[in-house]
């Protein structure tokens, strides 16, 4: 009987935290706790949104390189020439997987911090989309610059929470 009632209360207690909302990110999956924020678009810093515009941009008309050099900017991507060479290479050989891109879309952004954050993408292309995933770090001295960048062709993982 003892175990029953120590049952019950554990239940109440956890319907009454969800329903003030303090339980629903354990439901959900989410880690209680977890400082990550999702966020819109629109908090990503204006330097931020015109640097991705000009590489898409660049992509679409077929400059990868270009696109490349300029989003990397201070960036230390761009001091490894291989990861960079990579990187372009890769991003060609996706061109002749998935087809010309000729559109892109933002997706969503996860604030870690205010100066720390990520920002996906989905680029669209004649055959099937691709996923972009963007890391921005603001240095104190070189201000925003990309630390990571992922993309591939796993945009169905676009729909869940996280990555």
């Amino acid at each position: 009987m003892k175990i029953f009632l120590l049952i019950a209360a554990m239940i109440c207690c956890l319907s009454s935290l969800q329903s003030q909302g303090g339980g629903s990110s354990l439901i959900s999956g989410t880690p209680l706790g977890s400082d990550n924020v999702k966020s819109t678009y629109q908090n990503v810093p204006d330097e931020v949104k015109k640097k991705m515009a000009i590489f898409f941009e660049d992509l679409i008309g077929g400059d990868i390189k270009e696109g490349y050099n300029r989003l990397l900017e201070n960036s230390p991507i761009k001091r490894k020439k291989q990861n960079l060479n990579s990187l372009i290479e890769k991003t060609k050989l996706s061109v002749d997987l998935y087809g010309s891109m000729f559109d892109y879309e933002p997706v969503s952004v996860e604030m870690a911090t205010t100066s720390y954050f990520k920002v996906r993408f989905i680029s669209l292309h004649t055959k099937i989309p691709m996923r972009w995933i963007f890391t921005y770090y603001k240095s104190p001295d070189k201000g925003w610059i990309i630390t990571n960048i992922l993309y591939d062709d796993q945009t169905e993982n676009l729909f869940y929470l996280n990555d």
